[in-house]
């Protein structure tokens, strides 16, 4: 009988085509037919990402400034199998950081572990991968 290892990050948030973080579970992405703005752009709940890394100076990068000025940014979130390859794929546009409730597990160099990330965005677009 063959063994089947299940990854310890299902989804990868990536920016410009780069992994910039992992997570363990992802909700908000769902469709909901009530929601809908325009065909294939969703606009709903914000996205919640749970137990987690993300690259530290990217969460920096991420707050607002000084001036209350909120940065946004196109994010991909790829839902990954035990080889890594994305099963399905979102896009969330223009996300802003919302919540972060930082963990006190253990991160690599470069990397904030995190609890709870999350991201209020001006729509989802769910992408099928062939």
């Amino acid at each position: 009988m063959e063994q089947f290892t299940i990854p310890e990050f299902n989804f990868v948030l990536k920016l410009d085509g780069q992994g910039v973080g992992r997570f363990r579970e992802v909700s908000g992405l769902e469709d909901d037919p009530f929601s809908k703005v325009m065909p294939g752009l969703r606009k709903g709940p914000d996205v919640t990402c749970m137990q987690g890394r993300l690259n530290a100076a990217l969460l920096a990068d991420w707050q607002p400034d000084e001036g209350g000025v909120i940065h946004r940014k196109e994010v991909t979130i790829e839902l990954v199998n035990e080889t890594e390859c994305a099963v399905m794929t979102w896009q969330a546009i223009n996300a802003w950081v919302k919540q972060v409730k930082l963990s006190q597990s253990p991160a690599e160099p470069g990397e904030v572990s995190l609890e709870k990330l999350v991201l209020a965005h001006e729509g989802v677009v769910p992408k099928r991968i062939e």
